[in-house]
């Protein structure tokens, strides 16, 4: 099966896996988000593509709307579709977990279950507490306002008011 393929094969099928928790697909951009009271989630996939396979890794970021409003006004050249685009904070899976960056290589189609049951596993066991934790802008204050490591990893990736990182 050709890369193109498996790709689709993993992004619908965590897509289904996702849409139980309010996740929406953009498969396009490879990512999976949901609107959220304050702003929104993102959950994005990134594609590192080889002669006869390619490596995955998995990301998130946290959009905080009334954080990036204030950062938005600061940052005047940016357009106003590109303010709505930035996010507050995030991180790679395996940057969370301290491993470094963790990385999924696909071949074949057994490749896609197995990238598939632990990223979705990752999904649910890393980064929907840490989620859980960063959405309000009093715990997004008390990150910021740390000088240890967990606050390094989250804005190692996405720094603050800056665009995710296009993928």
């Amino acid at each position: 099966m050709d890369k193109k393929k498996l790709k689709a094969m993993l992004l619908y099928g965590l897509a289904d896996l996702l849409a139980d928790h309010g996740f929406k697909k953009r498969i396009t951009n490879q990512s999976f988000y949901k609107k959220t009271e304050d702003g929104k989630i993102s959950i994005h996939l990134t594609s590192i593509n080889h002669f006869d396979d390619f490596d995955v890794t998995v990301n998130f970021a946290i959009r905080l709307n009334d954080v990036e409003d204030i950062l938005n006004e600061i940052d005047h050249p940016m357009t106003p579709s590109k303010k709505r685009d930035t996010y507050t904070l995030g991180a790679e899976l395996g940057n969370i977990t301290e491993e470094g960056q963790k990385r999924w290589t696909i071949e074949n189609e057994e490749d896609v279950k197995i990238a598939m049951r632990e990223i979705y596993s990752g999904i649910l066991s890393v980064f929907f507490p840490v989620i859980e934790k960063y959405t309000s802008k009093e715990s997004v204050y008390e990150l910021a306002i740390k000088d240890q490591k967990e606050s390094r990893i989250f804005w190692g990736v996405y720094m603050i008011g800056l665009d995710a990182p296009s993928f």
